[in-house]
């Protein structure tokens, strides 16, 4: 009899170590149900608050990724007759610490076109003020797909789905602060006059040496409406 209860607890004790190891095996890759709950509900906030002129949806309840412990959520924003298909990824516990997002419903080659043309337009305008200063310029484009035809061509009149963030690199090897500040201001006016859509532009003013390591001797970042003076351009040694 007391071998038979032996069994029995010996029985319960193995079940619930399965258990908690099916509900442990469970969790790394299907998440939390609790955390998913909450996060979700810490988007619709984020939401509300980034974004309160746009119509968001959330479809779904979302999807853990144990790659990168963090939760993905499909959200479509209605802007007009067009329909932006983002995925947000939500990390965190019972509150968002983190969210990135992304559309995914874009055309990469009409957004690689345009880029194009937008990076011939500016080396040429700014070559025409101060040529050989600006060495790379670096940005991308989201463009909703379906929204316009393969072979448009840039304008201003193009919509896209957000303003871009763009970086310049600079060769300020024979140039004193001062003077790459007039640089400076010579691309923000080319992007401002342009119409550019663009967010933030960060510029890099390298220093290129025989003999020595380069390095990124000026740095700044601006947006259109930046007072452009020497306090915000950062000086830095090597």
């Amino acid at each position: 009899m007391i071998a038979i209860k032996k069994k029995k607890i010996l029985y319960i004790i193995l079940l619930i170590i399965l258990v908690v190891i099916i509900l442990f095996l469970y969790q790394i890759f299907n998440g939390n149900p609790v955390s998913k709950h909450y996060l979700k509900a810490g988007l619709e906030d984020f939401l509300e608050e980034e974004f309160p002129d746009s119509e968001y949806r959330i479809n779904g309840d979302g999807v853990y990724d144990f790659t990168f412990g963090m939760y993905g959520f499909d959200v479509t924003e209605f802007r007009g007759d067009d329909e932006i298909e983002y995925v947000f990824e939500v990390w965190g516990a019972v509150k968002p610490t983190d969210i990135h997002y992304y559309p995914v419903n874009t055309d990469y080659e009409l957004g690689a076109k345009f880029g194009k043309e937008i990076k011939e337009q500016l080396y040429e305008g700014i070559d025409s003020e101060i040529p050989g200063i600006v060495t790379q310029i670096e940005f991308y484009l989201d463009v909703l797909e379906e929204k316009y035809p393969p072979d448009t061509k840039w304008s201003h009149d193009i919509e896209l789905i957000e303003p871009f963030d763009i970086n310049f690199s600079l060769d300020v090897t024979n140039l004193s602060k001062e003077q790459t500040l007039e640089v400076v201001q010579v691309i923000q006016k080319t992007l401002n006059n342009g119409k550019y859509p663009y967010n933030d532009a960060k510029i890099e003013g390298f220093v290129y040496a025989k003999g020595s390591k380069d390095y990124a001797k000026y740095t700044v970042n601006f947006d259109k409406d930046t007072d452009i003076s020497l306090r915000v351009i950062n000086e830095h040694s090597k």
